[in-house]
């Protein structure tokens, strides 16, 4: 089944993938993918590793859009200049069409991926149909749609986002065991490592991997207990079998947790968080790089040589917070600004559940000019009346199931899904969102794409085991 997910969305996002229209911002990062031949070449001391194009964006993505354009054969820029030109106002898409198409094809790779991340989060909450119908709301979402066949970082973050998360939630079936597994431990931690630490390496914003993955886990860590505790059952080494040796039990009531699972559980989050940061760090030769500096470089480039790695990550930082200040102070974004928390709120529910949705249009770009006054009658935003609740009705489920596993001693995969839409929307989309950009309601998409199938398959299988009543039953 998940085969079937990858191949029915990969030919789905990579057809006609050359007819998608030219977005300005692709050209800036090809034009980035520079920092490929950089690190390829060895050159992680290089003075441009300093250079405002290496932090504008975290370099995963440069890294891909160059590679692929070299297994394709083309040429990839070998110097910062292509960049500058784009700085300057030159928005224009890459001279060869080919260049622009084998950028665009890592994108839809980590999109085909994300798909598929749904599925396997669908599947562990609900079961196959639900993680099969997930998987197709999600790539016929036109915001993933458009952002899988774009040239930008949108794509490699989302995949990696969601990815996470279907692993914290096969992670945390380790907290339930009545057996100690270190392999599986370890595994574990490895593949979350690796997947947090190239979320943040794509975008910044990708750090909400690691949130997810420790909120899930703490979630489930106080399930265990409370589970245990209200049943009077002790966190323990299960006993062992006289005729077989082996540990009694399996998944379901009344078995026991191995203690071990428990004091492993922090363990294993500090190791994600240590492997997170390596991956950022090793990858990311701003944080690292020592170049020789003439004496007339300017003087931005000398204040950032001259910090150590925790200032550099302190800055990478500031700058995206000093970028969102000035955003919602320049004129030009005027338009978009959100400069209020019931600002956040209505444009949430008008795009986020409504333009940016599954049912919204397929073209997601807006009309210009714009008018003063955002109506809710444009772009298919009153859709979100229909979309909304049918997410609100999923997440209600989510709610009631997971309580009904914890009563019955198992665990609750449910509230996972629950905990994945609270944060996702409740830190990135309502507290985070700066400016009423297309890309900022994206994080949201995949939650979404989730809740709305479990609501409906949950309240489907409620009515086929309790019928309504008939004219003849009264």
């Amino acid at each position: 089944m998940a085969a079937l997910v990858a191949v029915g969305s990969a030919i789905w996002i990579l057809g006609r993938m050359e007819a998608e229209p030219h977005f300005a911002d692709e050209s800036a990062m090809i034009a980035q993918s520079y920092y490929y031949t950089l690190f390829k070449s060895g050159q992680w001391h290089h003075p441009d590793w300093l250079h405002y194009a290496a932090y504008d964006h975290p370099p995963l993505p440069k890294y891909m859009f160059g590679l692929f354009l070299n297994l394709a054969g083309l040429p990839t820029p070998k110097s910062i200049a292509a960049w500058e030109n784009w700085a300057r106002g030159d928005f224009s898409p890459p001279r060869d069409p080919r260049v622009l198409y084998w950028a665009r094809v890592p994108a839809a790779i980590f999109g085909i991926g994300g798909v598929l991340a749904v599925f396997f989060i669908g599947l562990q909450v609900h079961g196959r149909l639900v993680g099969l119908l997930a998987a197709f709301l999600l790539a016929v979402n036109p915001l993933y749609f458009t952002h899988a066949r774009r040239a930008m970082s949108d794509s490699f973050a989302e995949c990696l986002v969601i990815s996470a998360v279907a692993a914290a939630l096969w992670g945390a079936r380790l907290l339930w065991a009545s057996e100690f597994r270190l392999r599986q431990w370890a595994l574990f931690e490895l593949v979350q490592s690796v997947l947090c630490g190239l979320a943040v390496l794509a975008k910044l914003n990708g750090g909400i991997a690691i949130i997810l993955v420790f909120s899930i886990f703490a979630m489930n860590y106080l399930a265990v207990h409370f589970v245990r505790h209200q049943r009077g059952a002790p966190i323990t080494k299960p006993p062992l079998s006289p005729a077989s040796g082996r540990e009694v039990g399996g998944e379901g009531l009344g078995n026991l947790t191995d203690s071990r699972n428990l004091r492993m559980a922090p363990i294993s989050v500090a190791a994600i968080a240590a492997g997170s940061l390596a991956i950022f760090v090793v990858l990311n030769p701003f944080l690292t790089s020592r170049p020789q500096l003439a004496a007339n470089s300017p003087r931005e480039q000398r204040e950032i040589a001259a910090k150590g790695f925790v200032g550099r990550a302190r800055f990478l930082v500031q700058f995206r917070r000093e970028w969102s200040r000035d955003a919602t102070r320049n004129e030009y974004f005027r338009k978009d600004w959100l400069l209020t928390i019931s600002d956040r709120l209505r444009m949430t529910l008008w795009e986020g559940f409504g333009r940016f949705s599954a049912l919204g249009p397929r073209n997601i770009r807006t009309i210009e000019p714009r008018p003063d006054k955002e109506l809710f009658s444009d772009y298919r935003r009153a859709w979100s009346l229909i979309w909304f609740p049918l997410c609100l009705l999923g997440f209600g489920w989510t709610l009631a199931d997971g309580w009904q596993a914890v009563r019955t001693d198992r665990m609750p995969q449910a509230w996972g899904l629950a905990m994945y839409a609270t944060v996702t929307i409740g830190l990135m989309v309502l507290i985070m969102l700066p400016l009423n950009w297309d890309r900022y309601y994206l994080p949201m998409q995949a939650c979404s794409a989730v809740l709305v199938p479990y609501g409906i398959v949950s309240s489907l299988n409620r009515l086929r085991s309790h019928p309504l009543p008939t004219a003849a039953g009264f």
